[in-house]
């Protein structure tokens, strides 16, 4: 059932997203998978395989998607003019990146199987590695020559 929900997952994704997107959203994803098995053999010397990278992923994104609902939740009704200054907006930007950190230390952890310490070293390795990379390969994609 896993294998039918990831190929209709990608079929649906290259059906309506636009093809260069598309290419670049599974580049990503493929990079980020990689970089969690990486940097997860290194830091905790466990050897995970790429199918339990990738579904580390999923329930990382899955946990983090739990996270923004809940926030947004709490969101409804506020007042426009409670988010009108910038230092409001990084206040209440704060909460959220914490929760996402947490909820990338809680999908390593029960994907991987690791201890929380190791879940959350991954979760801070791996999230700077495949943020610098995907930046690089973006700056270097749009130079000119």
């Amino acid at each position: 059932m896993g294998q039918l929900l990831f190929t209709l997952f990608f079929l649906a994704l290259f059906v309506v997203a636009p093809f260069k997107a598309a290419v670049i959203f599974t580049g990503a994803l493929f990079l980020a998978t990689l970089v969690v098995q990486a940097t997860t053999a290194s830091i905790s010397r466990v050897n995970v395989s790429i199918t339990d990278s990738f579904k580390a992923i999923v329930y990382a994104c899955f946990f983090t998607a739990v996270a923004v609902f809940t926030m947004m939740s709490f969101m409804i009704g506020a007042p426009r003019e409670l988010f009108a200054s910038a230092a409001v907006l990084t206040a209440a930007s704060l909460p959220l990146v914490v929760l996402q950190y947490g909820s990338f230390v809680l999908g390593f952890k029960i994907a991987l199987g690791l201890t929380w310490l190791h879940a959350a070293v991954v979760a801070v390795a791996s999230t700077a590695i495949t943020s610098g990379a995907v930046w690089f390969i973006s700056k270097m994609a749009t130079m000119r020559a």
